[in-house]
């Protein structure tokens, strides 16, 4: 089976695994994975599902909400009072139903996969040898019934995996040892929680929950382009202040970043430069910023921090060296679709479906439905339509 962990997991660049099945323990998923496959079609589309929706869309459209009300009712209904109770797998599987639909068809959302190492870690393994010999030690003092062998813990070494931290949020990486059962079937594994298999942890409905938490950036930054779009500085000025996402202090310097790369807020400056180089356009005379250069730095260097753990790789192609994307998470994926749809089409709004609710990211610009969700987008229009037709007006 395949781990799934980026060392072992390099696929083709436009290349993403399949989900062979899935279960859940709680509130974390559990993937059997499948082969890798093509993120776009033969025409260069991104893979869609039923409605036509590419993977940004239809994340965006999961009802997060209602999934976890149905949880809560589900373990308020339990015995137990805490919400940790133990739920069947059938539970498990309505509670989270659309989440699980979406996986199947896009493959693993792999959300802290890309930052996730596989490691041998000796010196650990020893130490932890050493104090295990020292307890059974002192409990063979303290009672001679007690003795027993000492497990050989060096032997092939534990399995540790260390998770590095998300962009801009602390310079430590976190290590920790993996239990294993290889004896176990899947299912059994994924009742222990065996952390080797591919898996994402949702977590709740709260700052610290990682769906919610990757759910809430990502609708924050499709909401930044939208208002981008408009090319209105009132309109990328009310967003900026109501934001909770993205920083509010920049540092700014008159000759700009020696790093090309790095992004230049020193642009959207209109007035003096403050003399300690630390910006505040929140504090500062709306007319002394310009909020469109300001609005398109802070985005594109968004975009650059959520895409930093992909990685370019090399492949072959018919025996010609090509150029390429490894993909990293399926997170990486929807903002690539999102940096191509404002690449292609900057002054395009964001549109919802009228249908789903889910975001569209606009071909046209009117466009009112996904193209799945037309026909019956089209249909409820025109039953509301007859029955007002049929509606006696008032005198």
């Amino acid at each position: 089976m395949d781990s799934g962990f980026p060392e072992t997991s390099i696929a083709l660049p436009g290349m993403w695994p399949t989900v062979e099945r899935v279960a859940l323990n709680q509130t974390t998923l559990f993937y059997e994975l499948g082969a890798p496959a093509p993120l776009r079609d033969e025409s260069g589309r991104h893979r869609r599902d039923d409605r036509g929706r590419t993977a940004l869309e239809a994340f965006l459209g999961l009802p997060l909400a209602t999934m976890y009300g149905r949880l809560a009712n589900y373990q308020g209904a339990a015995p137990a009072p805490d919400r940790e109770v133990e739920l069947g797998q059938a539970q498990l599987r309505a509670a989270f139903a659309e989440i699980l639909r979406f996986v199947e068809c896009f493959g693993p959302l792999g959300i802290g996969w890309s930052r996730t190492f596989r490691a041998y870690n000796r010196e650990a393994d020893r130490l932890a040898a050493e104090n295990e010999e020292l307890r059974v030690q002192l409990e063979t003092l303290v009672d001679p019934s007690t003795q027993r062998q000492l497990p050989n813990l060096l032997q092939g070494g534990r399995l540790w995996h260390v998770v590095r931290p998300e962009v801009g949020s602390g310079p430590y990486a976190e290590v920790r040892p993996i239990r294993r059962f290889p004896g176990l079937s899947w299912e059994e594994q994924v009742k222990r929680d065996v952390g080797d298999i591919p898996h994402d942890r949702l977590g709740y409905m709260d700052a610290e929950g990682p769906l919610f938490a990757t759910y809430e950036v990502l609708k924050e930054t499709l909401e930044l382009a939208d208002s981008l779009a408009s090319g209105d500085q009132f309109e990328i000025r009310h967003f900026l202040e109501r934001s909770t996402r993205f920083d509010r202090v920049y540092f700014v310097d008159r000759e700009g970043p020696v790093d090309p790369m790095a992004p230049n807020y020193g642009r959207a400056v209109r007035a003096m430069f403050p003399g300690d180089n630390i910006w505040r356009p929140l504090k500062d005379h709306q007319t002394n910023v310009d909020w469109e250069t300001l609005g398109w730095t802070i985005l594109t260097h968004h975009l650059s921090r959520m895409l930093t753990w992909g990685a370019l790789r090399v492949f072959l192609r018919g025996n010609r060296p090509q150029l390429g994307w490894r993909v990293g998470s399926l997170v990486e994926v929807m903002y690539l679709q999102l940096l191509e749809q404002i690449t292609a089409h900057p002054d395009f709004r964001m549109g919802h479906c009228d249908y789903c609710k889910a975001p569209i990211l606009r071909v046209r610009r009117e466009q009112r439905w996904h193209t799945g969700c037309a026909p019956a987008g089209r249909q409820r229009e025109s039953r509301a339509s007859r029955k007002a037709r049929l509606v006696e007006p008032e005198p």
